[in-house]
């Protein structure tokens, strides 16, 4: 599906867990700091204990922002060119 409706960018802040090695886990991205956890941790049982040694080996909680869009693989130029290119050749 095409759309030539472009949609401005929103931002949104919230945590994020990081790995020990400092990489922001994005799938982890949530509003408060227990709700990142839990999105990593899915067991409510043993989600603490889990937690408590992520800890121990270095992850970590941060604040942070996001940008959400609409991702555009093509600009609506090149897209225009190709697809009045293909019309021409059909005729």
């Amino acid at each position: 599906m095409r759309s030539d409706r472009t949609l401005p960018a929103a931002f949104a802040q919230g945590f994020s867990v990081c790995s020990p090695s400092g990489i922001l886990l994005p799938h982890s991205f949530r509003r408060a700091k227990a709700e990142a956890i839990a999105s990593v941790f899915t067991d409510a049982e043993s989600r603490d204990a889990h937690w408590a040694a992520a800890e121990q080996q270095g992850m970590t909680i941060e604040f942070v922002y996001a940008r959400i869009f609409q991702p555009r693989f093509f600009s609506s130029a090149v897209l225009a060119a190709m697809e009045e290119k293909e019309m021409a050749g059909a005729a």
